[in-house]
């Protein structure tokens, strides 16, 4: 008997998590999500709508977590620009 827990029960039971998991920790799509041209930030959403099986989503301003979780990256980004800055940032 096989028991699984932790990691592999959630990956198990909520497969959605790891699809987004991997646009999350791709360098490809992290660079187009707090790309400054919107074409990129176009084409990240449509990858986002893509894995998850998400025809109908259209990003929001309020409340969408793609949303927030890019808006997160840039101040992050920005955050770098200056030695030791990152550290003083507070992400909710």
């Amino acid at each position: 008997m096989v028991l699984i827990g932790g990691p592999a029960l959630h990956a198990a039971l909520y497969p959605e998590t790891v699809r987004r998991a991997c646009i999350l920790a791709s360098p490809h799509w992290v660079g187009a999500a707090v790309s400054a041209d919107q074409g990129d930030q176009n084409r990240f959403y449509a990858e986002v709508a893509r894995r998850l099986d998400l025809s109908e989503y259209r990003p929001c301003a309020i409340g969408d977590p793609p949303v927030r979780w890019v808006a997160r990256e840039v101040r992050l980004a920005f955050a770098e620009v200056s030695p030791g800055c990152r550290s003083n940032v507070w992400v909710s």
